[in-house]
């Protein structure tokens, strides 16, 4: 009862925050892309991993965003305490005019502080690219009807490389998990002309907890029926001082997956207190011991109005586990020739122990 009234107490927090306001995630499903929401999570599968998701956003819009990325991470070591991983994510908007493209390498390190208390620790360092197609744009001399042929001019494309910079904590302690995420740590810029500074990547700060109680935990043979309660909060913010209202961002999330025999199914309310903007994001899928399915789909509420449509995200994730060599310990790791050699047991010595403590 004391576990379910502490899930309760998590989905209640969150969804009493207020008329708070938000910012789009670029997820909708967190529980199901731990590699990108946190590089400490790199190699806590303790198997050969492979993620890939699909994010579509504004599917009425002309011109919709569309986000793809792919993951990979393995643990290694003697007691696969050490793990790496890589990400290559791209965002596209609109027709291709910008495009963002990042590639980063992850490595985490993972220990046990005690018994029941375990620690992650990930770093991540990579690329930035942005990308300008500026011949798909469209001019107002373009529409003018009048002319037999479109003005079209034909421009130089545009690429610029940055370095990012990222770094995650996990605590793992029973049945409770906690992390912490700093992304974007050196803010990094495409340019360096003065007006570029105005237009940075923030630094973007990010916790959340979650709970993973098995409701059926006193029957012993009884099939398990998990609730995942999850609290999320970030916060990102830009020194743009320029504007009249800044490009903060506060954003908290809570929500709720129930799972049984693999089947999933989650709901999430997302808001924030600087934009009059919330969303409800539900997603079903499957989570198996080697593969995992999922599909998310996010209405988005605009102040005073409802905008589900106009504002709709669709999200697909998959992923594939492949089991790792099992270990028998360290016996494997040493030259047996360089063992202890113990004695071995004989009754002739032991009979004669006993008859020198006789005498």
């Amino acid at each position: 009862m004391r576990r379910l009234l502490t899930c309760l107490f998590l989905a209640i927090v969150g969804l009493s925050v207020g008329q708070l306001a938000a910012q789009i995630v670029s997820y909708s499903q967190p529980m199901e892309l731990p590699v990108f929401i946190n590089p400490a999570s790199v190699g806590n599968a303790g198997a050969i991993r492979f993620g890939a998701f699909y994010h579509n956003q504004w599917l009425n819009a002309s011109s919709p965003y569309n986000t793809y990325g792919i993951s990979f991470d393995r643990p290694f070591g003697v007691y696969y305490n050490h793990a790496i991983g890589g990400t290559l994510t791209n965002d596209a908007q609109g027709s291709n005019v910008i495009q963002y493209t990042a590639l980063n390498i992850a490595y985490a390190y993972m220990f046990d502080l005690t018994y029941d208390f375990r620690i992650r620790l990930g770093l991540q360092a990579g690329a930035i690219m942005k990308s300008a197609n500026y011949n798909k744009l469209v001019f107002p001399d373009m529409l003018n009807d009048e002319l037999p042929v479109p003005n079209r001019l034909n421009y130089d494309n545009s690429h610029r490389f940055t370095y990012d910079i990222g770094f995650g904590a996990i605590g793992e302690y029973q049945m409770w998990e906690f992390g912490l995420t700093v992304d974007h740590i050196p803010e990094p810029k495409f340019d360096t002309r003065a007006l570029a500074e105005y237009s940075r990547i923030p630094r973007k700060y990010s916790l959340y907890a979650s709970m993973r109680i098995n409701v059926f935990e006193l029957y012993r043979f009884k099939t398990p029926l998990y609730i995942v309660p999850l609290l999320y909060t970030s916060y990102q913010a830009r020194d743009i001082s320029s504007f009249a209202v800044g490009t903060r961002a506060l954003e908290v999330m809570a929500g709720l997956r129930v799972e049984y025999i693999g089947i999933f199914g989650a709901l999430y309310y997302r808001n924030s207190i600087f934009y009059p903007k919330q969303s409800i994001s539900a997603s079903v899928g499957y989570a198996g011991d080697w593969f995992a399915i999922s599909y998310g789909y996010n209405m988005g509420f605009m102040d005073k109005a409802f905008r589900g449509l106009e504002a709709s995200e669709h999200e697909v994730t998959l992923g594939i586990k492949f089991p790792l060599k099992r270990r028998s310990g360290l016996a494997s790791t040493f030259n047996k020739k360089k063992r202890m050699k113990y004695t071995k047991y004989s009754r002739k010595r032991a009979g004669a122990s006993r008859t020198r403590r006789r005498r």
